[in-house]
Formats: structure tokens, sequence, C-alpha cells
């Protein structure tokens, strides 16, 4: 009974734990969005506001050079401020290696499975550089949710993920080589997974024939 009752709080502290990287996680890139498209509207700003400080100058550059001169140098200076502040941007939203894509998803897998008894395979093929911030985002969450489910019912020990690039979509399959389940009743985080596909305007699928085979199809354009 015990034993019982320390194994199910485990599983809820691992649970808790996983929730709390994804929950982090997403904060971060959805602030770097927030970045990118405020670093995107200073840059039309700054673009604009020389184009009328050039615009002007040409008129009164005939009349009086010295206005001109001062007029040119304003325009430096607000280019050279544009420079320095989309320079500082760009240190903040670049992702390091870890945040974003493949190593993400493979710190993902080890941070799971490789202090327990489960084994795991990783693969992909494909043009990955033709995934979204957006695919990404969905692609991480789910992945995480997928393995709290793994953690919480599965009855087997191995675990393959594939990502597959394809012309127009790419196909996502998250497998275990347990029981698998013959009814299958969507939990709250099943459901979340499927809306986060759907937001893509792509599909998923729950398999518990063959293991559990969780299967997301996400379009590229």
């Amino acid at each position: 009974m015990l034993r019982e009752r320390i194994d199910k709080y485990t599983k809820e502290v691992e649970k808790e734990k996983n929730y709390s990287k994804q929950i982090i996680y997403t904060t971060k890139l959805e602030e770097r969005n927030k970045l990118s498209k405020e670093m995107h509207d200073k840059i039309g700003h700054t673009i604009a506001s020389s184009l009328m400080h050039l615009e002007a100058t040409k008129v009164v550059i005939d009349k009086d050079k010295n206005e001109a001169k001062n007029m040119i140098n304003t325009t430096i200076q607000v280019l050279r401020e544009g420079m320095d502040d989309i320079r500082k941007t760009l240190k903040i939203i670049k992702p390091s290696e870890e945040q974003l894509g493949i190593n993400r998803v493979k710190s993902i897998m080890d941070d799971a499975f490789s202090h327990n008894s489960y084994g795991y395979t990783f693969n992909h093929s494909g043009n990955i550089d033709k995934l979204t911030y957006s695919h990404w985002k969905c692609i991480i969450n789910n992945l995480m949710e997928g393995i709290t489910n793994i953690k919480k019912h599965s009855t087997g020990n191995s675990v393959s993920l594939n990502i597959e690039v394809l012309n127009k979509i790419v196909r996502v399959s998250i497998k275990d080589n347990g029981d698998g389940a013959v009814n299958i009743k969507k939990s709250i985080g099943l459901k979340a997974m499927e809306e986060r596909v759907i937001d893509l305007g792509g599909n998923i699928s729950f398999n518990g024939e063959d293991g559990f085979t969780i299967i997301m199809i996400l379009p590229l354009s």
C-alpha cells in the first residue's frame, strides 16, 4: 500500500516537473516571437524616418548646404541607433541550440528516458529547416504530453519518435511497445494535443492496436 502511494506520488511529481518545463519553454518562445515582431516594426519605422529625412535633404541641398549636411548627419545617427537596437534585440531573441528544433527534442528524450528502464530511438528525415516556430512549438509540447502519458500508462520499455518532413507536410509519430489499449479515452492531455494540431490546420490520430501510437500530420504552408 505504501509502495503504491510512493509510486503514485513520484509519477505526479514527474508530471508536474514536465509541465513546468513545458510552460517555461513555451513562454520563452512566445517572448522571442513578440520581440521579433517589435524588431520588424522598429526596422520599418527607422527606414521610413530615414527616407523622409533624405527626401527633405534633396529639397534644401542646393539652397543651404550646411542645413543639408546637418540633415544627413541626423539621418546617419537615426540609422546607427536603429542598427544598435537591432543587434541588441537579436542577441536576446537568438535561441540557443538546445532550446529549439532537433537539439531540444533530443534533450527532452534524454531527460525523460536516460535515467530509467526505458530505451528510445529518435529518427528524422527531410528538410528540417522547413519547420517553423509554430511547428516546433506544437511538436515539442505534444511530445512532452505524450511522454507524460507513456510514463503514466505504458507497460512497455521502449519509445520511438520519428519526424518526417515531406513536400507539403511534416509527419510526426510517437510510439511505445506496450500492450496498447482497445478503447482510447481522450484525457485532457490528449485533447490538448489535438487542439494544438488542429490550430495549425493539421490532424492527429491515436492508435492502441500495437502499443500506443500518436501520429501528427502538420501542413508546411
